[in-house]
């Protein structure tokens, strides 16, 4: 189990990026229920692994914020 923040700082951060990894799985949600593209091409085609992508799709909800960035940059390319 990972070790809580011990500065305010540190809470806020971890808020703040588990808000924005909530935002971007409700974005690649959206677009695989719009295109019906499974999350698996999806991850492909963003440069990111499957099982990276699981990761975020399953009840976990968890991804670095570098993989963040590349699912987002895709998603963007393809107008969501």
């Amino acid at each position: 189990m990972a070790r809580l923040p011990e500065t305010i700082e540190g809470l806020k951060a971890v808020a703040n990026h588990e808000t924005r990894v909530q935002k971007v799985y409700e974005r690649a949600a959206l677009f695989r229920a719009k295109t019906n593209i499974p999350y698996t091409k999806i991850a492909d085609a963003a440069g990111i692994s499957r099982g990276v992508m699981e990761k975020l799709t399953g009840k976990s909800r968890r991804m670095t914020d570098e993989n963040l960035d590349k699912l987002v940059t895709y998603l963007d390319s393809m107008g969501f």
